[in-house]
C-alpha cells in the first residue's frame, strides 16, 4: 500500500460523485474501479471505490503546478472526507 495523495479540497458533483483534489504523491494510474482507503484525521479508515481520476493544471495562477483529482462514489458526502485525509491505494499496481 502507498499514499496516493493528501486531500486539499473536496466537493460534490451532482449526479456524479464526490471529487477530492490534491497533489499526486506517487504514480498510481489507472485508478478507475480501484479500491482505496481514506485515512481520515481523527476518524476511522474508510474503504471505497474510485469512479474516475485525472490530472489537471491551473494555468490561471502562472505556475506549472499539477493537481490530481479522484472522483469517489455519490454515496459519500463532503463531511465524510475532511481536508488532510490521505488516500491510500489498497491494491498493488500491475
Amino acid at each position: 500500500m502507498h499514499c496516493i495523495m493528501v486531500v486539499e479540497d473536496c466537493f460534490a458533483i451532482g449526479g456524479k460523485g464526490l471529487a477530492v483534489v490534491g497533489n499526486q504523491l506517487v504514480q498510481a494510474m489507472p485508478l478507475e474501479s480501484s479500491v482505496v482507503e481514506l485515512r481520515r484525521p481523527g476518524r476511522q479508515t474508510l474503504s471505497t471505490m474510485v469512479v474516475d481520476s485525472g490530472i489537471f493544471s491551473s494555468p490561471m495562477d502562472g505556475s506549472k503546478t499539477r493537481s490530481f483529482s479522484i472522483l469517489l462514489p455519490a454515496n459519500l458526502q463532503v463531511d465524510d472526507v475532511p481536508l488532510g485525509s490521505e488516500i491510500w491505494q489498497s491494491q498493488a499496481m500491475s
